[in-house]
C-alpha cells in the first residue's frame, strides 16, 4: 500500500475508533485482524503496536536500530540535522 492510501486508510480507522468504544478497543487488541477487515494489507515480516494518546502531551518514541555502519555518534546526529531526516511517518 503506498503512502497516500495508508494514510487515508488510517484516518477512517481513527475516525471508527473515536466514534466507537468497541472498534477502539479491538483496534488496541487485535490490530491485524482490523486492518484485514478493513482491508488493509499490512506486510507479513513488520510488528505493529497501537497505543492509545492518553492527552497530548503523551507521546511514545520508538528508538530505531543503529545502522551497520555508526560511526562516531556525533557525526550521526549532524547528519541527521543537517538533512531534516525523520524516523517516523506522522508529524505532530
Amino acid at each position: 500500500m503506498d503512502s497516500k492510501n495508508w494514510h487515508k486508510s488510517w484516518a477512517r480507522i481513527v475516525a471508527k475508533a473515536w466514534a466507537d468504544a468497541d472498534y477502539k478497543q479491538r483496534l488496541l487488541t487485535d490490530f491485524e485482524g482490523v486492518m484485514k477487515d478493513e482491508g488493509v494489507d499490512l506486510p507479513p515480516d513488520m510488528e505493529f503496536k497501537v497505543i492509545d494518546q492518553k492527552n497530548e502531551n503523551h507521546w511514545v518514541l520508538v528508538l530505531p536500530p543503529p545502522p551497520e555502519n555508526i560511526g562516531q555518534v556525533e557525526d550521526v546526529a549532524s547528519r541527521m540535522v543537517a538533512s531534516a531526516q525523520c524516523c517516523c511517518c506522522c508529524t505532530p
